[in-house]
């Protein structure tokens, strides 16, 4: 299992859709069976996103030079094959040393680790940032939602959240069935299919879908990215049941101003890299 050690200070709740990104694709890197260990500053105990290969950790107070020793002891303890840096904020004080330049020196000495940099407009390059920015990959262009052509892509609705976390559950598949009623050729998908759903509410909404239970997919979540490949180009993403706090929401509402990746894209960058140093897999 390849490790992964991302760099960051966002949370999935942020108010804008930067960290919303950041997480869809640390939660898909880890549901693609890579073993992803989060690091910033006051993360571990602000992000409640659960998964058996995501951990996060603070082992620093934020990315000044002097929580450098911190980190590296927590590399030296992780042996990552990957380091990626995605979109740290930029420092409050301009002056202060900032970690990143000892940070690059160090990975640049492991010549198994592979280093990426992600950033999604010119306030992610500050000046303290550019000797790692410089010195790695940048995937950033290539985070691109638009969907590939390819045989799965036939859904005419697409709900990117599960049941359990809509706002009003049997309402919102009530209406599925009205609007795959009025177009008897359409299939619909549900990211995360029931999610959590009691025993009750599955019944009760079996009952809601039993005229077009046939044209409902129950989606593995897999990930905003992956789940938009299989959405037909003249479908739609319904979201007017999804939680206003679901971190999925926020980065719909921000399409198309951004672009973000698929993460079997992320998938195949990393490969490829650690494939042609020959690196082992854990």
């Amino acid at each position: 299992m390849i490790r992964v050690l991302a760099l960051v200070d966002r949370l999935p709740s942020d108010p804008d859709w930067k960290g919303g990104v950041i997480w869809d694709n640390l939660m898909t890197l880890a549901q693609s069976e890579y073993e992803v260990l989060v690091v910033g500053p006051e993360l571990a105990s602000r992000v409640e996103l659960k998964h058996p290969n995501l951990k996060v950790a603070s082992p620093i107070k934020s990315w000044r030079a002097d929580q450098f020793l911190a980190l590296a002891r927590l590399m030296f303890n992780y042996q990552p094959d990957v380091v990626h840096v995605f979109a740290p904020r930029p420092p409050t004080y301009s002056l202060m040393p900032q970690l990143w330049p000892l940070l690059t020196s160090f990975c640049m000495a492991q010549v198994r680790v592979q280093k990426f940099f992600t950033g999604f407009d010119s306030a992610d390059h500050f000046p303290s940032l550019l000797t790692w920015i410089n010195r790695t990959p940048h995937f950033a262009t290539s985070l691109s939602l638009a969907a590939e052509a390819g045989p799965c892509r036939d859904l005419e609705i697409l709900l990117p959240s599960p049941i359990s976390e809509w706002t009003r559950p049997l309402d919102g598949l009530a209406w599925l069935a009205d609007q795959l009623c009025l177009a008897p050729s359409a299939v619909a998908g549900i990211l995360g299919g029931w999610g959590n759903s009691s025993s009750e509410l599955r019944r009760q909404g079996w009952l809601e879908l039993k005229t077009c239970a046939n044209r409902v997919r129950f989606l593995p979540d897999l990930g905003l990215a992956q789940a938009l490949k299989w959405l037909n180009p003249s479908g739609h993403v319904a979201t007017q049941w999804m939680n206003k706090d679901d971190m999925r929401l926020k980065v719909l509402e921000a399409l198309p101003e951004i672009e973000f990746a698929a993460l079997n894209d992320l998938s195949r960058l990393y490969s490829s890299h650690l494939n042609a140093l020959g690196s082992r897999v854990r």
